[in-house]
């Protein structure tokens, strides 16, 4: 029994041995299908899109063999194995190797002669060198550019869910400038949200209604008969723990409107903003 690998283990640029199988094979089939350090793997029997990804395999696993759902291309010493990953990777996302693929039962196979026949640009193996030093260089920047992005994104989003319980709670405006208005702690978080990128889209005219699924802040407050919190309140008015921007901004709308026409009010308690429905409003 020996281990070898399949399209599952092979991705773009990325061989996978985190869940590998074992088969039996003679020991002389065994070193034919036996990889080695350089060698380039194919997807053979994979969906349209994804038919061809190529991966350089490192010695991930030693030893290994493949089976016939891949494609093994072995560089000869006119090749730098780097340089034909490349070129291969270029054939995936330019769509020459969709062309050449044929369906069956729904999976698209490259098929050996096929992938043979494909024309295969051969500059000078020291151009060839340089060219995969330079896009490694390149592409390993790229990586490290779109970890950093992920990672800022995560904090971003737990940012924004901070801020808004610190402004549904009425103490943002005094981290900010020492203020207890609630009015200018809703405005603080608002200005940060804008300054958020989104989606670009126009808006013939400003939102004046409420989003399906939400309630009224007076009408939420009717039925409560002791102070409420920000973060209680826009949860009892139906917004959702992941509600989007849009959602957020509509809330300290309405929120600032009931403020301002004095159907609710607001008190501090312990340190923290709390409404309550004015006089006469609760009837």
């Amino acid at each position: 029994m020996q281990p070898y690998l399949r399209v599952a283990n092979v991705f773009e640029d990325r061989i996978s041995v985190d869940d590998i199988m074992t088969m039996h094979f003679e020991q002389k089939e065994f070193e034919t299908y036996r990889l080695r350090h350089g060698d380039i793997l194919l997807n053979e029997g994979q969906s349209l899109e994804l038919v061809g990804r190529p991966a350089m395999f490192r010695n991930e696993l030693d030893p290994v063999a493949f089976t016939n759902s891949l494609v093994r291309f072995r560089a000869s010493g006119a090749v730098e194995p780097e340089y034909a990953l490349l070129v291969f990777r270029h054939y995936l996302h330019s769509g020459v190797f969709r062309s050449i693929a044929k369906i069956t039962t729904n999976l698209a196979h490259l098929g050996v002669s096929r992938f043979a026949a494909l024309p295969f640009p051969l500059p000078p193996i020291d151009q060839q060198r340089d060219i995969a030093r330079i896009s490694r260089e390149h592409l390993d920047n790229i990586e490290r550019i779109r970890n950093e992005a992920s990672r800022v994104e995560s904090l971003l989003g737990a940012l924004k869910k901070a801020l808004r319980k610190e402004a549904l709670a009425g103490k943002l405006a005094r981290q900010i400038s020492g203020e207890t208005d609630v009015l200018t702690s809703l405005s603080a978080y608002e200005a940060l949200l804008a300054a958020q990128p989104k989606p670009s889209r126009r808006r013939s005219k400003p939102r004046t209604s409420l989003m399906k699924g939400q309630i009224p802040v007076s009408q939420a407050l009717k039925g409560v008969d002791k102070p409420i919190d920000g973060q209680k309140l826009f949860y009892l008015c139906g917004y959702p723990e992941d509600s989007s921007t849009d959602l957020i901004e509509q809330f300290f709308l309405d929120l600032r409107t009931q403020l301002q026409a004095g159907s609710i009010l607001r008190l501090e308690r312990d340190g923290h903003d709390v409404f309550v429905p004015q006089k006469g409003e609760a009837e």
